[in-house]
């Protein structure tokens, strides 16, 4: 007998505080071929109209609903109503949807759960004025590390992050290619090695900060900036492609 279970992710932390995303088995399997597993394949059928998907929308068992706000062709409307769903899976599913609207989005960015939070930091639709709203989440860094990423996020809310008290959400704007020269150049001072190193493999980075990063005090770093302004000298030369 084959089975499944639906499809979703979940967060892990380790003991040193990292942070990473792991498949999530989001409750009992099922058994394929049944009506539920028939219910979620049709809702995530790009075929599916939506009239049909408006009736899966309201399907009692959450995976199926989830499956509608994975649907890549399911409308703003279906959406927006899913945004209110007591299940969170279901709310996750739809604050990860490029498709969902800027309104739906901006309220998801208050949802009280953080997994779903973290989904609108990082969904490059969503509206400024959520990302900023969520920039200032001390409940949980991982939604901040998700803003911090996101090139969608304002230059100045980037700026604000580069001053995080979590090293983790400093390195996220430390890599964001649309991160400002001064945000970069002041985060190429931060004490911890993985910060100062996703400075120098960022395309943004100004020459002159990636090149006083080839004087750092760590081997690590100055390793790779000594890589990274190569590539850019080469580059520049019409060699081979710059960094990135």
């Amino acid at each position: 007998m084959v089975k499944v279970q639906a499809r979703g992710k979940t967060s892990a932390k380790s003991t040193d505080g990292s942070y990473a995303e792991t498949p999530r088995g989001a409750g009992p399997e099922v058994d394929v071929g049944t009506p539920l597993v028939d219910s979620m394949r049709e809702a995530g059928d790009p075929r599916t109209g939506e009239a049909v998907l408006a009736a899966l929308a309201a399907h009692p068992n959450p995976f199926v609903r989830q499956s509608v706000a994975g649907s890549p062709v399911v409308s703003e409307a279906i959406l927006g109503r899913l945004a209110g769903d007591p299940e969170k899976w279901v709310r996750w599913q739809v604050a990860g949807s490029p498709l969902t609207g800027g309104d739906d989005l901006a309220r998801l960015a208050g949802d009280a759960d953080w997994d779903v939070r973290r989904e609108v930091g990082s969904n490059i639709w969503a509206p400024p004025g959520a990302l900023a709203e969520l920039s200032g989440d001390h409940q949980e860094w991982t939604v901040r590390a998700a803003v911090g990423g996101n090139a969608a996020t304002p230059e100045a809310v980037l700026d604000m992050l580069g001053g995080d008290e979590n090293v983790q959400v400093r390195r996220a704007v430390a890599r964001n290619p649309v991160s400002g020269a001064v945000t970069l150049a002041r985060l190429a001072g931060d004490f911890d090695v993985s910060v100062r190193c996703a400075v120098a493999v960022n395309p943004a980075t100004d020459p002159g900060v990636l090149k006083s990063l080839l004087y750092d005090n760590s081997p690590r770093v100055r390793e790779v900036a000594g890589r990274c302004w190569e590539a850019w000298v080469a580059a520049s030369r019409g060699g081979r492609p710059g960094r990135g």
